[in-house]
This record gives structure tokens, sequence and C-alpha cells, in this order.
């Protein structure tokens, strides 16, 4: 679980944590959810689900062509 995981930091450190995470998703296999108000960090998702007033709202999966872009 990732609560606000880049939110106290520049772009450069936002990178390297995303890049770290993405790389345990990929070659680990690892499943994460993390919570966030940073709309960027949503290309880096399979998954998004969209919270309004404490319910879901909308869930998107996210394009995997998108995404590989986002993560090279």
């Amino acid at each position: 679980l990732l609560d606000e995981p880049t939110g106290d930091l520049d772009t450069r450190s936002t990178d390297i944590v995303m890049k770290i995470l993405v790389d345990l998703n990929i070659k680990e296999g690892i499943t994460m959810i993390m919570v966030t108000h940073d709309v960027v960090l949503k290309s880096f998702a399979n998954r998004v689900v969209r919270m309004v007033d404490g319910k879901v709202h909308k869930i998107i999966t996210m394009p995997s062509d998108k995404r590989r872009e986002v993560i090279n």
C-alpha cells in the first residue's frame, strides 16, 4: 500500500521512486495500491480507481501502450 509515495519529492526524485516501483511490479510481479492526488502518476498504473465522496466513481483500465511509453 502506497499513500502519496512521491508527495514531498521533486521531479527527479519522483522519477527515481516510480522507476523502482514499476520495476518491482514488472520484474517481481508485486501488486501495489497507490493513493495519490498527482494525476501524472496515473500513467504508471494498470488500473485507476477514481473516488468521489468516498465512493468508487469510475474504474479505468489504462492502455498498455500508453503505460509502456511513460515507463520508457
